[in-house]
């Protein structure tokens, strides 16, 4: 057994006890996604664990998975003891995907946290659906690695109210799979629930055509989507990071551990 693996098991035990890989994963992005990228601050700085960054996700399970987190750090083992914040919600996340059937991470430690006085927001973070791509695309992200990212919802509910199909996007909320994009392209046949994402996937030609590739293979939205990840999860803390395994396999599969 490995780091990663040692790493990952008090997560893993947290999931058969409570299916919250959701909210885990949706901390994992939104503590990446708060800092716009600049050579001082960008991704995964552990500020979610500061309420003022709590509040502005009320609603969405956050608040719970952060609970989680804390209980991990005491609680977990020798490895999750050792780790910063940033570096236990972005493993959260990893353990999330690779619990719930989607692809095996590697993951990289050393992430530094951010003190609460250094917190920078990124307020391109609401507006319209189209703000959500090119706040992608300004953090150094294709076409095709968000449209990856999305597949992320085939996992969880859009908020606590988990009753009927407009809920969630997808069957089975507790899967990682392909099905997102299935539903994405059903348009209105679809029953599930769609935001302006969705809608901006369905009707741009090129999102599209990624959607029914990713449709049509689960393997290659996998290796996708593994790559998109791993490089959001370190996204401005490259220079910190260690692995147990040479840094030219890391960086020849993004991180991505193939099925056997």
């Amino acid at each position: 057994m490995n780091l990663n693996h040692i790493a990952k098991k008090p997560f893993f035990d947290l999931f058969y006890r409570s299916p919250c890989m959701a909210q885990l994963l949706r901390s994992a992005f939104h503590d990446a996604g708060l800092f716009c990228k600049t050579p001082v601050v960008a991704g995964s700085r552990g500020t979610l664990r500061f309420p003022a960054e709590i509040a502005k996700v009320e609603g969405t399970g956050i608040d719970f998975a952060m609970e989680q987190i804390e209980e991990i750090k005491v609680d977990g083992n020798h490895i999750t003891a050792l780790l910063s914040y940033s570096d236990l919600i972005q493993l959260g996340g990893y353990a999330a995907v690779e619990y719930a059937g989607g692809p095996s991470m590697l993951f990289r430690m050393g992430r530094k946290d951010a003190e609460e006085h250094e917190v920078v927001s990124d307020s391109s973070a609401v507006g319209s659906e189209t703000n959500v791509l090119d706040r992608f695309k300004r953090n150094g992200f294709t076409q095709q690695e968000f449209v990856a990212l999305m597949g992320s919802h085939t996992l969880g509910f859009a908020s606590q109210e988990r009753s009927g199909p407009q809920t969630r996007w997808t069957l089975n909320p507790h899967v990682f799979d392909n099905s997102y994009y299935k539903e994405v392209l059903l348009g209105e046949r679809s029953k599930y629930l769609k935001t302006g994402g969705e809608l901006l996937l369905a009707r741009d030609p090129q999102l599209r055509a990624l959607c029914e590739q990713y449709a049509q293979d689960e393997l290659r939205f996998f290796a996708d989507y593994a790559a998109a990840h791993v490089k959001l999860s370190e996204l401005g803390q490259e220079q910190n990071l260690l692995s147990e395994f040479d840094d030219a396999s890391v960086t020849q599969t993004g991180g991505y551990i193939e099925p056997a």
